[in-house]
């Protein structure tokens, strides 16, 4: 129940259970008269039990809902990041294509078309020599 006011108990510090108790009861809106704490257990008027069981389930669901909206945007974080990351590669490979489209058809282009494997056919030969 330390969910529903995590506050009320200071963290690090020894505290009396049936002192942490009154603590936490007493920071809760509830009506006083609802409970009385004997030496060893708290014992609650009927129903308090079930109003504080909905209390902490809510608090349990904003905070697991939380930390879903917290994991969620992370992950779409990366995912955009990776997004903009495959547009700006594919923005690469367009300019290159469309630069390629462009000089395949200039003579010098096309001799060294032609050139090109005869010089790794010469590297071989070079290779196989020595």
């Amino acid at each position: 129940y330390r969910v529903l006011n995590a506050s009320a108990i200071p963290e690090g510090q020894f505290i009396d259970s049936k002192k942490a108790c009154e603590k936490l009861l007493a920071s809760i809106d509830i009506d006083h008269t609802q409970y009385k704490f004997g030496h060893t257990k708290v014992f609650f008027k009927a129903g308090l039990l079930g109003t504080l069981e909905e209390m902490r389930d809510d608090r349990l669901a904003k905070l697991i809902t939380r930390t879903q909206a917290v994991c969620r945007g992370f992950l779409m974080r990366v995912e955009f990041q990776k997004m903009v990351q495959r547009r700006e590669s594919i923005f690469c490979i367009q300019y290159n294509i469309r630069a390629f489209m462009n000089v395949k058809h200039w003579p010098w282009m096309k001799l060294f078309f032609k050139i090109k494997p005869l010089l790794k056919s010469a590297e071989t030969e070079k290779e196989m020599a020595t």
